[in-house]
């Protein structure tokens, strides 16, 4: 968690996503609803919490407006029920942020997905909604395809080598690490 990415800028790979979502909080054109997939620890959900600081100026974690619930965990209809109560209230910030990791676990519950329809496609102006899913095939047809439809949709790839390395290397300078690897430089 120590060197987890907590910025836009801190965001390693992933430049087109990254300057996508640039380009619609600079241009003030973003979506009701968004869709990050990739595989398992791609970064779909750091790149949520990092977006989140980005439109409200202070960590994920410390925003009264951001929200985050593991849709494997959190999935009844209940579930649904309170989100899109909350997605109702004004932000004490810019905008109110909605996370559902593990976003398919929700479609397993098919009331609770259907739910979560009316919300994405007529959210409150002051809401933003991030679905992330390491199952995109889950998204493929009922109302999983009806949410996917609703969200603009990011696919996440894993991190090339090199961007591993370059994580590697920030973690060892930040640890005080030596290496002795030339390749490493």
């Amino acid at each position: 968690m120590k060197y987890r990415p907590r910025t836009l800028d801190d965001i390693l790979g992933h430049e087109a996503a990254v300057t996508r979502l640039r380009g619609m909080v600079a241009s003030g054109k973003l979506p009701n609803a968004l869709l990050f997939t990739g595989p398992s620890s791609v970064g779909k959900t750091t790149l949520a919490r990092a977006l989140a600081t980005e439109l409200n100026g202070k960590p994920a974690e410390k925003q009264q407006d951001y929200q985050e619930i593991n849709g494997t965990d959190q999935r009844s209809i209940e579930d649904m029920r309170n989100l899109i109560q909350v997605s109702k209230f004004k932000p004490s910030g810019k905008k109110r942020i909605i996370v559902i990791d593990e976003a398919q676990g929700v479609l397993t519950n098919a009331p609770a997905a259907a739910a979560l329809l009316k919300p994405l496609e007529e959210p409150s102006p002051d809401t933003l909604w991030i679905l992330c899913s390491m199952d995109p095939t889950k998204f493929g047809s009922g109302n999983g395809k009806a949410i996917a439809n609703r969200c603009t949709q990011f696919v996440l790839e894993p991190h090339s080598n090199g961007e591993l390395l370059k994580q590697a290397l920030r973690i060892a300078k930040g640890e005080r690490m030596r290496y002795v690897d030339k390749e490493l430089d």
